[in-house]
């Protein structure tokens, strides 16, 4: 893994960052991204992002071919719908590339022309590593430009769009909210998947897969984020109390 020096306003000072292979993210304005399991989705929806991540791990082959890599991809949905955790699943089937988050908080300052820089930093330091690249609350970057009279997110929303237009690597930019996003930025994702929320069979699943064992009913009409925290924390109060039992039987 190379090493590089990587530009990053803090504090209305500019810093150099030593990469190191570890975590080549830290002090930037990157987050590192794991893989992960894939989340119960609908089939249709797994096939349709199945073919994008086949085409990025022969995107030379095709390159060579003179065949263009498929562009950015966005995943929108309600909170709680699991698009990060899908998007942990695609970087697990790209198969040893590694993985970057860029977040909303770590690009908008309140520094006059940084939120812009921030963004061509985020796309050049994954570019260096040839990452996936996931732009989480994208919509909170590039939203809507009509009525706007902010001149800096306008230049922000450009330089993302410039951004992806260029862009060598893949990139996954996810929403909760499609419809703040800026049109032109939308269009600069080849492909849109919807991501709903589970329903009733799909939460008793996952909590079934916490816990070892059936959910209450009740727990399963909770949404989905809080009846996973529920979960986690009764199974460790099991885990707990059946440890007790059996230092007490010894």
């Amino acid at each position: 893994m190379p090493r590089c020096g990587v530009l990053l306003q803090s504090g209305g000072r500019v810093s150099v960052a030593e990469n190191n292979e570890h975590d080549w993210t830290a002090g930037t304005v990157l987050a590192p991204l794991e893989p992960g399991p894939l989340p119960i989705i609908p089939k249709a929806l797994w096939a349709e992002i199945q073919e994008w991540i086949l085409a990025w791990k022969h995107a030379d082959a095709l390159r060579d071919e003179g065949l263009d890599a498929p562009g950015a991809l966005l995943l929108y949905g309600p909170t709680g719908s699991g698009k990060t955790s899908l998007a942990r699943a695609i970087l697990k089937y790209l198969g040893g590339r590694p993985g970057c988050i860029l977040e909303a908080h770590n690009v908008v300052t309140k520094m006059y022309g940084e939120s812009p820089k921030n963004v061509a930093r985020g796309f050049h330091l994954a570019e260096e590593h040839d990452a996936l690249l996931v732009i989480e609350e994208i919509d909170a970057i590039g939203m809507k430009r009509q009525g706007r009279s902010d001149e800096e997110n306008i230049k922000v929303t450009i330089a993302l769009m410039r951004c992806l237009e260029g862009a060598k690597i893949p990139v996954i930019g996810t929403t909760n909210h499609v419809g703040h996003m800026d049109s032109a930025l939308q269009r600069r994702f080849e492909i849109k998947v919807e991501v709903p929320t589970l329903d009733e069979k799909g939460r008793g699943i996952v909590l079934r897969k916490i816990l070892g064992r059936d959910p209450e009913p009740e727990l399963v009409a909770l949404p989905l984020n809080d009846s996973i925290r529920i979960a986690r924390r009764m199974r460790r109060r099991e885990f707990l109390a059946a440890c007790e039992e059996r230092e007490k039987a010894a």
